[in-house]
């Protein structure tokens, strides 16, 4: 079988959607299967859901009904051997359930590799030789063996080739910015809490009215998640030493962190009337702006910081953080680069260079940036993240898991880091620990739609469309404006053939987010179900001029010209998929059928490419007698 490269945004790229409802459903029993392997943990799920999982492909696919399973278990008791046709009591059972067709199978996992093998009787009743299938690859391909085995099964049934659905869409890890706020910076493994609080206690025994000790004992306490502690040191040290801009900034700093927004801004305000130098002043009360959303006091603060401090590098990085929240990347850069020339070990710096870069698609250049940024900064929580993120890409799940962990133990934000750990987790195949884990964001922020997607979408992989259609539903309903979370939705409803939701939905995604080519390869394909190839064809022209078009969309662009009595530029369009991957049977077979009524020598010569095609995959050996059988007829 020809080889396949199934990434994390292509999990269900195979799942398949007939072009045109049967005129009368069938009945497929998809008998249980047999786990005769050991499987891993996050295979659980698959010994008890793999037939209905499989069932539901093969329903969008084909328009085939699904023997219910106590019928299937019945028939399966009495199959006999299993390399054998079935019984006269299994044909009985079938033909008493209304089943056609039947397909049974294995599957083993070990080792992290993963092998389906399944024979498909088109017809158990003539007691014919099955077609056999088997299909090997990783545990993380699950989803996507088991919709190649689907896709297989439909074109055995219906002798043809289906529409290729697009796949989910997650939403992207976070890449954290560092966004210089004020902070109280991340606590040292090293040191003795107790020792030095013991230490801090002695020297206010020997001066009760030490402004500088409290300052220091609210730091110790801060450091260790002790803020109630912290908050009363630092309001001693103030009152003790009111003049003193360094403790009104650490009163507001205790109050920013806890979310108290306006006292901070008091404090901070406080610290700049103070001393008109007093750079961190200014740069803490830019974040409290920009977190306020007045970007403009943002700007005007950093830039009296910058002119308060012309050498201070966290100004010009703090002022480049404002330059690329208003999408001036030209600007930002300029100043993360000056601000890392002023200081060659700004963490901060190097950090925001690599987002730069990351978004430019350099991500070497990110990697030796964010490296740079752990050096100076062993302990950097955005660095951290984002390596991680790194490393998950280039799928070192691992390394990317334990940079997560030390970014959490590093203060970064924990929401954040754990949704970037739950999408590697579910790129890496790990349904039940990527649940597990958006939960987890879920209970520190109930309302987080990336995550509230992210289970929808893993119900919708294990092929639970209604769970995954009352989660999904409700994101839409919360946050109307979450544009993956209403495409997966419309994608649910689309398996399901309850088109109208779908196409309301897809309507609703690309209202949100224009840019979601996705979409409109979906749309294009539902639009040709309900018999509207008008309007696929604006679809799938929509979707080909996006960077990066997937080279079948041609094949399915030519058939609708076919279908429009458009026959040449059918031919031309049809063949620019052949041109990108001559070794794809479905847009030869496309290309032989649309040309039958008019060239009868070009059809034969697209038959004979599309039965080379078909012969290098022996799972498909069920069309080489059809593609022969045209060419005959053909005079080839």
């Amino acid at each position: 079988m020809r080889s396949r490269t199934v990434p994390f945004l292509a999990l269900l790229a195979l799942l398949a959607l007939r072009a045109a409802p049967a005129p009368a459903a069938e009945r497929l029993a998809v008998l249980p299967w047999a786990n005769t392997g050991a499987p891993a943990p996050q295979l659980a799920w698959v010994g008890a859901d793999l037939p209905s999982y499989l069932g539901l492909l093969l329903s969008a696919q084909s328009g085939i009904e699904i023997l219910p399973r106590e019928q299937a278990a019945a028939a399966a008791a009495a199959w006999g051997p299993v390399d054998a046709p079935p019984s006269a009591e299994a044909v009985r059972l079938l033909a008493a359930g209304g089943a056609g067709p039947a397909l049974s199978g294995t599957f083993q996992a070990q080792g992290g590799s993963l092998r389906l093998q399944a024979d498909l009787y088109p017809d158990p009743a003539s007691g014919a030789p099955p077609l056999r299938i088997s299909l090997s690859g990783k545990l993380a391909q699950v989803p996507a063996l088991v919709s190649t085995l689907s896709e297989i099964v439909g074109e055995a049934l219906t002798g043809r080739f289906a529409r290729t659905l697009r796949p989910p869409q997650p939403a992207p890890p976070e890449f954290l910015l560092a966004g210089v706020e004020p902070t109280f910076g991340a606590r040292d493994p090293g040191e003795n809490f107790a020792q030095s609080e013991t230490f801090l206690r002695t020297a206010l025994k020997i001066d009760p009215n030490n402004a500088d000790a409290y300052a220091q004992m609210g730091v110790l306490y801060a450091r260790h998640g002790l803020a109630k502690q912290a908050l009363e040191n630092f309001t001693t040290a103030v009152e003790l030493s009111p003049n003193t801009p360094r403790h009104h900034w650490n009163l507001g700093t205790a109050h920013y962190l806890q979310g108290q927004l306006e006292e901070a801004l008091t404090e901070f305000l406080q610290s700049t009337v103070i001393d008109e130098t007093f750079v961190d002043g200014f740069i803490a009360l830019g974040a409290l702006h920009r977190r306020l959303g007045d970007l403009e006091a943002s700007q005007a603060a950093l830039e009296r910081a910058v002119k308060a401090g012309p050498a201070n590098a966290p100004a010009h990085v703090a002022l480049g953080v404002n330059a690329y929240l208003a999408k001036d990347a030209a600007a930002a850069r300029e100043l993360f680069e000056k601000a890392r020339g002023l200081d060659p070990r700004s963490a901060a710096a190097s950090v925001n260079l690599a987002l730069l870069a990351w978004a430019d698609g350099a991500a070497d250049a990110a990697r030796k940036d964010l490296e740079r940024a752990l050096a100076a900064e062993p302990g950097n929580p955005e660095a951290l993240n984002n390596l991680g993120i790194l490393d998950g890409e280039r799928g070192a799940a691992d390394a990317a898991a334990e940079r997560f962990k030390r970014a959490l133990d590093a203060g970064a934000p924990r929401a954040a880091v754990l949704y970037n750990l739950a999408a590697f987790q579910l790129q890496a195949g790990q349904f039940a620990e990527a649940a597990t884990t958006f939960q987890r964001v879920l209970d520190l922020v109930p309302e987080h739609v990336a995550s509230r997607t992210g289970v929808g979408y893993i119900q919708l992989l294990r092929g639970r469309a209604a769970e995954a259609i009352e989660t999904l539903g409700g994101v839409r309903e919360d946050a109307p404006a979450a544009a993956l979370a209403t495409y997966n939705l419309a994608l649910t409803y689309q398996l399901g053939r309850v088109n109208q939701q779908a196409l309301v939905h897809y309507l609703r995604a690309l209202q949100a987010r224009r840019d979601l080519v996705v979409a409109h390869v979906n749309l294009g394909i539902l639009f040709e179900v309900m018999g509207r190839p008008e309007k696929a064809l604006t679809e799938y022209l929509k979707a080909l001029s996006a960077e990066g078009a997937a080279p079948e969309l041609y094949t399915y662009l030519g058939q609708v010209y076919a279908q429009r009595g458009y026959g040449d530029m059918a031919e031309e369009t049809i063949r620019k998929t052949t041109l990108v991957d001559p070794g794809l049977p479905a847009p030869w077979h496309a290309l032989a059928t649309s040309l039958e009524a008019r060239d009868a020598g070009r059809a034969a010569a697209a038959w004979r490419q599309f039965l080379e095609a078909v012969r290098r995959d022996r799972n498909r050996a069920f069309w080489v007698p059809i593609a022969e059988k045209r060419i005959s007829a053909l005079g080839g």
